[in-house]
């Protein structure tokens, strides 16, 4: 009988960590659809999704049917076109930088410092209560990574980032501007604020997974600028949804925000596996 008790003891520890470490919803072979939350998105447009896990890490294929406007036609005329890609990155940890799905051009490329789709799984420690770095995709990007991005959505980010550079050094407004006290107070916490988030809220989150709808334990995150919804799971930290908050955005930034609104805003609606 003592035996018998000592091995359900032993058995129960070894299964534990299993039943602890499951995933809501595994990484390999899932498959998602992303959509633009606004629907004259026509640049970038929905994205299917599938993840495969290699012996190099996470690889990501996607492809979108996206809308095109023919400057050759005699009268406005739209051509639906097909983009499709690769993105690879060895592991979720350690990431503190959102390759946004946005940028993401055609073709193949490999990120060591950048997650696309998710968050890096230390940031839902609960115990966690301090801002975080995090950078959403839009400021100081390695310029390499965003080579490939849609004409449109690569200049908005380059423009915003001129822009930014014009107002900003070295984490300092530039001496010499001509700005009233509201802008300085709104740029300097621009300044102090957009590159780092916190835990906003628990939430749940609703997905279409196998063609169900399911409910999923989430957190919130982000900041007086953008937020953003992730599924409460350190094996599979999705994001999936962001939004953007263009009205407290300082006013000379609050144009390029509005367009990142548009192009920038997303929600995964399908997921399946």
């Amino acid at each position: 009988m003592r035996m018998r008790k000592q091995l359900f003891v032993l058995i129960f520890c070894v299964l534990l960590p299993c039943t602890a470490l499951s995933q809501a919803i595994p990484l390999d072979k899932m498959s998602l659809r992303l959509i633009p939350r606004d629907a004259d998105a026509d640049v970038v447009g929905s994205k299917t999704i599938t993840l495969e896990l290699t012996p190099f890490g996470l690889k990501l294929l996607w492809y979108s049917l996206v809308k095109e406007f023919d400057e050759g036609a005699h009268y406005p005329t739209y051509k639906i076109k097909a983009h499709r890609g690769v993105v690879e990155v060895d592991n979720l940890e350690q990431k503190t930088v959102f390759f946004h799905p946005s940028l993401w051009g055609e073709g193949y490329l490999r990120t060591e410092s950048a997650l696309p789709l998710w968050l890096n799984p230390d940031y839902l420690d609960p115990e966690s209560k301090q801002r975080m770095y995090f950078n959403v995709g839009i400021l100081n990007l390695d310029k390499y990574m965003i080579k490939k991005a849609p004409d449109v959505i690569y200049d908005q980010v380059i423009f915003f980032q001129n822009l930014y550079d014009q107002y900003v050094d070295r984490e300092e407004i530039r001496e010499g501007l001509n700005l009233n006290k509201t802008d300085q107070k709104e740029i300097k916490k621009f300044i102090r604020e957009f590159f780092y988030i916190k835990r906003i809220a628990k939430t749940k989150t609703e997905i279409y997974v196998n063609n169900r709808q399911e409910s999923y334990p989430a957190v919130v995150f982000g900041n007086t600028y953008f937020q953003f919804v992730v599924v409460d799971d350190p094996l599979n930290p999705l994001i999936v949804s962001l939004r953007v908050i263009p009205e407290k955005a300082p006013k000379p930034f609050q144009e390029s925000f509005s367009r990142f609104k548009k192009n920038f805003e997303f929600r995964v609606t399908q997921v399946s596996f």
